[in-house]
């Protein structure tokens, strides 16, 4: 199992492996937020959280230039690993996971871009809640419905412990490319170092 105390990387460490790799029976990347031709053979992973600081740079800065550059050039698609270690990082995940597809990236966006606002509220589900209901087209009761979902945060903790055993990740952010059944591995928020490990697995 992963330990809990998951320890968050820092935005100028890198740790790249190879490795040869097989995604579990029970993780379906189609189970996932995917971003970009759900075909495509070759994977970009980011394991990241929301209450993690230098996910929120990461998500800010380096997310975007992973879409131009690979996802949208089909040379890869995306999918994004929800690892939360703690409860409000699960509230916001469970409530993502419960809007539409279409709906996930703006609330993803404005959740990184406000994480001191409301990781340091009083009362974070609240601050949560209006944004689903703004961006999400959510209603309230739609996000209660969602938060008492207890099978959907037992499979977002499943998909976070089997996929970050799967790939040794042990800090956020992380970003895992696979192509060809070989990985690649970065850890950090640097976008240098991320681009050219991503470069670098895709090229070969």
């Amino acid at each position: 199992m992963l330990k809990k105390g998951l320890l968050f990387a820092c935005s100028l460490f890198l740790a790249t492996s190879v490795m040869a790799a097989k995604l579990p029976d029970d993780i379906k990347p189609t189970d996932l937020r995917v971003y970009g031709d759900k075909q495509n053979p070759a994977i970009i992973y980011v394991f990241s959280s929301l209450t993690c600081p230098h996910c929120s740079v990461f998500h800010k800065e380096v997310m975007p230039k992973l879409k131009t550059n690979y996802v949208d050039t089909n040379k890869a698609k995306l999918i994004y690993v929800d690892m939360p270690y703690d409860s409000m990082a699960m509230t916001g995940f469970t409530i993502s996971r419960c809007m539409a597809p279409d709906k996930y990236e703006a609330f993803m966006d404005v959740m990184f871009e406000n994480q001191m606002l409301w990781a340091n509220a009083e009362k974070p589900r609240e601050i949560m809640t209006r944004f689903a209901t703004m961006l999400g087209g959510m209603t309230k009761k739609d996000v209660d419905v969602c938060l008492a979902n207890e099978e959907l945060k037992k499979t977002i903790i499943r998909q976070r412990t089997n996929l970050a055993e799967l790939y040794d990740v042990t800090g956020m952010p992380t970003v895992v490319v696979v192509k060809d059944n070989q990985t690649k591995k970065v850890a950090g928020s640097d976008e240098r170092a991320v681009l050219n490990a991503v470069d670098e697995r895709l090229a070969n």
